[in-house]
């Protein structure tokens, strides 16, 4: 009986406080992405037989889907298929009464659908798509220059579309001097009597429909393994197989690192990657299938500009996050490309170095940075921006790492890839996984960097005083950043370093809970403190105010155990005047191996040329060091005379920019020796977009050799790649050539699907229409000229 009294007093107790505290109330920002799209039925299989008039941009299918009962109350299926043509609609075989809404069709279901039941749907139709959808490349170009190749890499605008994860046959029937390249493992390839051939793809395990692509063109490809086994297939143009081992370099090794570092297997039957011409991005990640753009099939001298690297291991990583396990909304996006941008980042750390990986991390820094000007929005929100969702979100994952640990980590992520098997996730199953493992709730941590937005701002001071004979360093620490219902105070532990001027160092590990902080640590005996860092090698995204001495930022400029932290010192010293810092800036470009810190230091001078500057720049210049080069060249504009000879080895640079860039400047600072420039990089043709053929044809032009306009004019048509296109015409526009020639190629510029193509053609389309004669020749063309229909559509929309 007295235990019942006080069990009942406690919990009158408990009832009573809390009946007369009002609870506190959260704000997040409204989210609409977040909500996940309603299913009517669940999609179980694709199969589609697929045809193509190439030079008509004409596509033939019949497509069926295999679907079964979701919602009691299904009366009709609606699918995306904008400007389908279609001869037929039929549900088991039967026809239906379907109408075209927008760009949409919807299929009324004639009855009642019943559990436990497989049904078809089947689709007959032909399409012709132009723009947004799948691309045909080199077709319209009647000199036979361009490669031709077609491309999708999605399945909108080519195959009837719904939210759907989904097996897939796929027949695609071409002329048999192409190849073709899907989804899955490839089943067969048969020949037809008319010399076609079929290639049958399957993906066996269900896959986000999305993820789909299809590539058809004249290429080839090369079959290997990694260590446990994985068949890999990297494609390449005949042509340029001499790039083939320089693009796909650690290919291989990369599916074994993650199949080790996530704790689960590849978890599909194989993996191929194929180059696509004209390719606005990076890479995508299709569903086994990589694509990325050909731009990135490179030799070494192309190295230093954009490798593969860092996008392979980016769409190799979606494999698992973004096609095994898929953000279920668009407000969880995070869960897919942040994932990849770190462990792309972390294989570069395995493979490249530690210094690749902070290079790596300070550009996600600037990044999530300039987005931190614009606004505080979350990682975790679908309005985020890129910046959040993929350099920010990195970042994220690489402090939850160090927060759990790299065993609890990993085996959070393990269990977190393995909830939901080919399915769908949410940001709420990364914290239930972390918790099962470790038994921590990381709500807070969560609520602070994924749910919430902004990042902390730090002002440090630091003392040292002396007590009981102790002699202590203290440090305060504020955070001053702006703080309202959506940006709190943040917690974080941090460590901090104390370097001492007998070259040792002690550190200290604390807990930031508040808005103000003061931590203590004591110093040994007889020891004077020489500088102190805070939160050393970056662990903490954040801004810091921390007024140092120019004394303790040389000493950690030269003396700092981790590059980052002298980096950090050095860019501090932009401060500081050029004659105070010019001999430690000397020390440190001499000591400093990796580029980061050295392209920093010759940033900071650029403008100098006494003999320190000089000496720095000749050192640069003869450190072999392309990264180091490409600092010089982008910011030594003008070149002293004094290092001209060494400057002009550049123009036999291994990295095709740093090549274009020397003979733009040293043409500029030289004017009297052009000719010998031009003469001596006359064969050089660069990497994406012939960067060094185009800046060497504008200085020609530019000086009055005109018999080089035919060769700039040729360059701004459909026979070249969207790039040279793009900088044939900015030529056009400095240097103002124009003729009916270019005004056409101008025109087709403007009108052109890929968006970067089509900003530049307009770009100097409304700078030439400016010039009454120039104007008149574009109306004439849009009258005369043999456009097709589509064509003729879009060039009036110009309104010119």
């Amino acid at each position: 009986m007295k235990y019942r009294i006080l069990l009942a007093f406690g919990l009158l107790l408990f009832i009573t406080r809390f009946a007369f505290t009002a609870p506190e109330t959260v704000t997040y920002y409204k989210d609409g992405a977040s909500e996940y799209l309603d299913r009517i039925v669940n999609f179980k299989h694709i199969t589609a037989n697929v045809k193509f008039k190439p030079v008509e941009n004409l596509i033939f299918a019949d497509v069926e889907f295999q679907f079964s009962k979701l919602r009691h109350d299904a009366d009709s299926l609606v699918f995306y298929c904008p400007d389908f043509k279609f001869e037929s609609i039929t549900l088991e075989n039967q026809p239906v009464i379907w109408k075209v809404i927008g760009k949409n069709v919807q299929v009324n279901l004639p009855f009642k659908l019943v559990d436990s039941r497989t049904y078809s749907i089947k689709f007959k139709y032909f399409v012709q798509p132009f723009e947004g959808a799948i691309y045909f490349v080199g077709w319209d170009d009647e000199k036979g220059i361009r490669r031709k190749q077609i491309w999708a890499h999605r399945p909108h605008g080519w195959l009837p579309y719904a939210d759907a994860r989904l097996t897939t046959d796929f027949y695609i029937e071409f002329d048999g001097n192409f190849k073709v390249a899907s989804n899955g493992e490839r089943v067969s390839i048969d020949a037809q009597k008319d010399g076609n051939l079929v290639w049958h793809y399957r993906m066996n395990h269900p896959h986000p429909y999305f993820s789909t692509a299809l590539v058809i063109g004249k290429m080839d490809y090369k079959s290997s393994k990694t260590k446990d086994g994985v068949p890999v297939e990297l494609w390449y143009f005949p042509d340029q197989e001499d790039k083939f081992e320089e693009t796909y370099r650690y290919s291989e090794d990369m599916i074994d690192f993650f199949d080790k570092e996530l704790g689960m297997k590849y978890p599909w039957e194989l993996y191929r990657q194929i180059p696509l011409e004209d390719y606005m991005y990076g890479g995508m990640e299709t569903t086994t299938s990589t694509v990325f753009g050909s731009y990135m099939f490179i030799n070494r001298r192309a190295f230093w500009q954009r490798n593969y690297i860092n996008v392979n291991a980016h769409e190799l990583n979606h494999q698992w996050f973004g096609n095994y396990i898929v953000h279920s909304a668009n407000a969880d996006v995070w869960l897919t490309e942040s994932f990849a941008t770190y462990y792309a980042k972390l294989f570069e750390k395995e493979f490249l170095g530690k210094n690749d990986f902070d290079w790596q991390k300070v550009r996600e820094y600037q990044k999530t940075m300039e987005a931190a000007e614009k606004n505080d929005f979350p990682v975790g929100l679908s309005m985020g921006g890129v910046e959040r969702i993929y350099q920010k979100g990195s970042l994220v994952l690489e402090m939850l790492r160090k927060l759990l640990g790299d065993e609890d980590f990993r085996k959070s992520i393990t269990t977190y890839l393995n909830c939901e098997p080919y399915n769908g996730v949410e940001t709420a199953d990364l914290l239930k996984s972390i918790y099962k493992v470790t038994g921590k709730d990381l709500k807070w941590f969560f609520d602070e960097w994924v749910f919430r937005g902004g990042e902390p701002n730090f002002k440090i001071k630091y003392d040292t005083y002396t007590n009981n004979g102790k002699n202590i360093t203290q440090v305060k620490v504020d955070q001053i950043h702006s703080q309202n219902d959506l940006v709190k105070i943040f917690k974080m532990p941090v460590t901090i370093d104390i370097y001492y001027t007998d070259k040792t160092k002690k550190s200290g590990n604390f807990q930031i809970d508040s808005k103000t902080e003061i931590f203590e640590i004591e110093n040994p005996a007889g020891k004077q403190v020489e500088f102190i860092v805070f939160d050393p090698d970056r662990k903490i995204l954040k801004k810091t105010i921390f007024d140092r001495t120019y004394d303790e930022l040389a000493s950690q400029a030269l003396k700092a155990d981790n590059m980052l932290d002298r980096y950090d010192a050095v860019l501090e010293l932009a401060k500081t005047e050029y004659d105070k810092k010019k001999k430690v800036f000397a020390q440190v470009f001499e000591k400093e191996d990796f580029h980061l810190i050295k392209s920093e230091i010759i940033k900071q001078i650029d403008s100098q040329k006494d003999s320190t500057a000089l000496s720095i720049f000749n050192s640069a210049l003869r450190s072999g060091d392309q990264y180091v080069h490409q600092s010089l060249v982008d910011n030594v504009k003008l070149v002293p005379k004094e290092i001209k000879q060494e400057y002009e080895k550049l123009l036999k640079d291994t990295s095709y920019y740093n090549v274009e860039i020397a003979l733009e400047n040293l043409c500029n600072s030289f004017p009297e020796d052009i000719s010998k420039y031009l003469k001596e990089t006359e064969d050089e043709v660069g990497w994406r977009g012939m960067n060094i053929r185009m800046k060497w044809l504008e200085i020609a032009i530019g000086i009055g050799q005109k018999k080089y306009i035919n060769e700039l004019k040729d360059y701004t048509s459909v026979s070249y790649d969207f790039e040279a296109r793009m900088n044939s015409l900015y030529i056009c526009k400095r240097l103002n050539i124009f003729d009916e020639e270019i005004a056409r190629n101008i025109l087709l510029a403007a009108i052109h699907w890929n968006s970067k193509l089509r900003i530049a053609g307009r770009d100097v389309l409304n700078y030439f229409s400016q010039q009454t004669k120039c104007k008149e020749i574009f109306k004439k063309l849009i009258n005369s000229y043999k456009w097709t229909p589509y064509q003729k559509e879009q060039v009036v929309k110009l309104g010119i």
